[in-house]
């Protein structure tokens, strides 16, 4: 979940003043990238590290938040498909259901014995739903059951089938498994939206790989860890069951990408049981994602009210979590942040910009001269070692 960039440096008295290089180009150093507020995941993977559980890395992050227990079906926006049809490829059983109770398992061949290749839901142009099967011949209206016409489809077209896994094809032709079901909505007229509807446990499974590599499972004392992927399950449940309360939009809870959290469905499972296997104490085979969701099952954090907290992440705070607002998103600095020792991190980092590109993205200034810093954030408090920062 990640909405800017965070560059830091020390509090200045007076303003600074730096002048237009002689070559035009401007060297910028900084620190951290994301928003900074709440859980930074470097700094997990840092805590996890350092030999934390991941109740003191989230109790670190978050002010030291009430733990409470959340299970719920939650609607996910994928954003890749826009607004138009959902295609699905077929599967044993696959099933088309719609508001009306209408149900029917899609057939695998044609009136002329045609095979369906793909199956999709479809607005017409008159604004009404379609289900339709793709042949050699092309795509087709296929009539509701019971008598029903094509037009009969009422309210929605779901896609669900015996496995629990359905395949989205993407307008790319890029395809992802999602479990549980795909449900292609109506936003108005003709635009649509394609959703999957699943459990909170099995939205987590697709979030975690997808918001942190799956093979941050540091050696502590002989023993691997997955308290950082812990930490991350909790903040991510965290966040989703806000956004239970605060949903994104009428049709879904929240949105598979940076606008709420990375979401890459049953797919990025899979990816992770391969790249990241993972055998728990009671001899399961599964992922170190997945684990680490298990290991944390329906655990989320909440406030004084016993409501989901507002549980902000970013990638990393370049050493300093900065306050978002709230009692639970405080300002203090990270030690944790810059413990990990992969062979790259957002903790500390080097740009350039040249003049050109400063007043091709603001022509109001004319001719770039200089840049003058008036004041700063001062960012001062103890990190988790002890050590004060910026006094």
């Amino acid at each position: 979940m990640l909405t800017a960039l965070v560059a830091m440096a020390p509090p200045a008295a007076a303003a600074e003043t730096y002048y237009r290089p002689s070559d035009g180009v401007l060297h910028i150093a900084g620190h951290g990238f994301g928003h900074g507020h709440g859980l930074s995941q470097w700094g997990a993977y840092g805590g996890a590290e350092s030999g934390k559980t991941w109740q003191q890395i989230v109790a670190w992050y978050y002010n030291s938040p009430a733990l409470a227990k959340k299970s719920s079906t939650i609607t996910v926006q994928l954003s890749a498909v826009g607004s138009g049809p959902a295609t699905v490829r077929p599967a044993t059983n696959l099933t088309a259901s719609d508001h009306a109770s209408h149900s029917l398992v899609l057939p695998t061949v044609d009136a002329s014995k045609r095979t369906y290749d793909l199956w999709r839901g479809a607005l017409a142009s008159d604004g009404t739903f379609r289900l339709q099967g793709h042949t050699s011949a092309g795509w087709a209206n296929v009539a509701a059951p019971a008598g029903g016409t094509s037009s009969a489809w009422t309210g929605w077209v779901r896609f669900g089938d015996r496995a629990r896994v359905v395949t989205l094809v993407r307008p790319s032709g890029t395809r992802v498994n999602y479990r549980d079901s795909i449900q292609f909505d109506k936003v108005s007229g003709t635009t649509g939206m394609t959703v999957n509807i699943t459990n909170l446990e099995h939205y987590l499974y697709g979030v975690v790989p997808s918001e942190m590599p799956c093979s941050w499972t540091p050696t502590v004392g002989g023993t691997k860890r997955l308290d950082g992927l812990e930490a991350q399950a909790v903040a991510a449940r965290s966040y989703a069951s806000w956004r239970l309360a605060n949903p994104r939009n009428s049709l879904a809870t929240i949105i598979d990408n940076t606008f709420d959290q990375a979401f890459g469905g049953y797919s990025a499972e899979q990816t992770a049981a391969s790249d990241c296997p993972w055998t728990t104490t009671t001899g399961v085979k599964t992922s170190a994602s997945d684990a680490a969701v298990d290991a944390t099952a329906a655990q989320i954090m909440v406030d004084s009210s016993g409501h989901a907290i507002f549980a902000q992440y970013s990638a990393s705070n370049g050493g300093f979590e900065l306050s978002g607002g709230q009692s639970y998103l405080p300002s203090r600095p990270d030690a944790w942040d810059g413990k990990p020792t992969e062979s790259w991190s957002s903790h500390s980092w080097t740009d350039t910009i040249t003049a050109s590109q400063l007043q091709a993205a603001y022509p109001a200034i004319g001719t770039f001269q200089s840049l003058t810093v008036t004041s700063r954030e001062r960012l001062t408090g103890v990190d988790q070692n002890g050590h004060t920062v910026g006094e």
